[in-house]
């Protein structure tokens, strides 16, 4: 009987990534781009803006480990939906956060214009 060795986790984490390189290159050449491998994990094609400005898009495949939260939720490895769903909250706190400040802003720049008029009124 022969011994049949498991592949190790890092292993298996390259030969995925592997396959996904190869995958998008695919996906983006059926598209019609000049799509190009610029380092073991990272493709790179040109590409226009809206203004017709030259540019690169560079994409880079990571298969990532442990935890990606940043606060140590303790659920021992990464998760995408919950980093997702991490991702959607802090995106709308920030937008709250940015709303509040203009709203605050604009309530003093209001207040200021207000005490020009007033003030203007009075001479």
């Amino acid at each position: 009987m022969t011994d049949v060795k498991e592949k190790s986790r890092t292993a298996l984490d390259n030969e995925l990534r592997e396959k996904s390189v190869i995958d998008l290159m695919a996906l983006y050449a059926a598209k019609g781009e000049d799509v190009m491998r610029v380092g073991g994990n990272v493709i790179a094609f040109p590409t226009v803006d809206a203004d017709g400005n030259e540019a690169w898009v560079e994409i880079t495949v990571k298969i990532p480990k442990g935890e990606r939260l940043g606060k140590g939720e303790g659920f021992g490895g990464y998760d995408g939906y919950e980093q997702a769903e991490f991702y959607k909250q802090e995106t709308e706190r920030k937008a709250q956060e940015a709303a509040s400040k203009k709203a605050i802003a604009d309530s003093k720049k209001a207040s200021a214009e207000a005490k020009k008029a007033k003030k203007g009124k009075a001479e």
